[in-house]
């Protein structure tokens, strides 16, 4: 009895794998975490080539050599927070890069983390005995699929620097770099030739799984070879049955997130409600109860769509019609 019962669960399962690879076209979403880390964390001629262009478009730096190194840096005293880089690597003789890509912005902390992670990553390139003028740059490149900062700026530099002598601090070996990729909106329509390489990076990594954009994305690979080898890894993973099913996994997870925090708002407001209703405020609550979950489920909407999943999926994730979701 309980094999027949199992092997139902597996066919049912093969069936909604099946809907969800002809939902989402060709591709896996490279914003994923563990998709993006086997992009840029294989140690074959295609991802070294990948992890040097983005280091490249990212930093501005011309490199020489990349290669990817423990990601998980020994901490200092046991009380110490663990720390683990999703992507690890030095280049050009001792510089060193961490590329952190980055979903949701959890709590509003993802700008705190980031600065942590920044100054562990000085603290691993430093060694005993060391003498600070031979201190190396270190980079933390943060990669957002959500807004993190106010302005159009999709690359930003962040260094040590006094508002008051309008200089920084030192040689700046400590670099915070950041790339948000919502911001790509702007560069869809330029002509690739004119797009910078963080501009065609941004875009790769956005939309390399949204079938209308293919045309864009091939030729985004065509004139830059680093995205082409990313490309080239991202179809052969996505060629892997086991890596569509964690994303499966994972996106489910998601909505069910969403659906607790929703439902988590909505009975938070109910309760706010019965206790205006107590003290004589029952209209002016009921407005807010009202406008209250529409801005949540309208920004839950936004940050759904910024993540790339479907209009059907936001739609039975936040209770909205498809058509207030394609006006949002």
């Amino acid at each position: 009895m309980n094999i027949i019962v199992e092997k139902q669960m597996d066919l049912q399962e093969i069936e909604e794998l099946k809907q969800y690879r002809a939902l989402h076209g060709p591709y896996l979403n490279p914003r994923r975490d563990f998709v993006f880390k086997a992009l840029f964390t294989d140690n074959s001629e295609q991802g070294r080539l990948a992890l040097t262009g983005i280091i490249e478009a990212t930093t501005g730096r011309s490199v020489r050599e990349a290669a990817v190194v423990n990601n998980e840096p020994a901490a200092l005293f046991k009380e110490d927070k663990h720390c683990a880089f999703d992507v690890s690597a030095v280049f050009n003789d001792g510089e060193r890069a961490e590329i952190e890509m980055q979903g949701q912005n959890d709590q509003g902390s993802f700008a705190d983390r980031i600065t942590y992670l920044a100054a562990r990553l000085m603290a691993y390139n430093v060694r005993s005995g060391q003498d600070y003028a031979d201190m190396r740059s270190v980079y933390q490149i943060a990669i957002t699929d959500f807004t993190l900062t106010s302005g159009q700026e999709l690359l930003t530099h962040y260094r040590l620097y006094s508002p008051e002598r309008k200089a920084e601090l030192g040689n700046s070996r400590l670099n915070v770099i950041t790339l948000e990729l919502p911001k790509i909106k702007p560069f869809l329509k330029s002509g690739v030739e004119t797009l910078s390489k963080a501009q065609l990076w941004g875009i790769f990594l956005k939309k390399a799984d949204d079938p209308e954009y293919e045309g864009l994305v091939r030729e985004i690979c065509l004139k830059e070879k680093s995205i082409m080898a990313a490309q080239e890894k991202l179809k052969v993973l996505s060629m892997e049955e086991p890596e569509w099913l964690r994303q499966l996994h994972e996106d489910k997870a998601i909505m069910d997130y969403v659906s607790r925090r929703n439902h988590a708002i909505r009975t938070g407001l109910k309760q706010g409600l019965e206790q205006g209703m107590q003290q004589g405020l029952e209209q002016g609550l009921k407005q807010g109860i009202s406008q209250g979950i529409a801005q949540a489920r309208a920004e839950t909407a936004l940050n759904l769509k910024d993540m790339g999943l479907s209009v059907e999926q936001i739609a039975k994730a936040t209770g909205l019609s498809e058509q207030e979701i394609l006006s949002l």
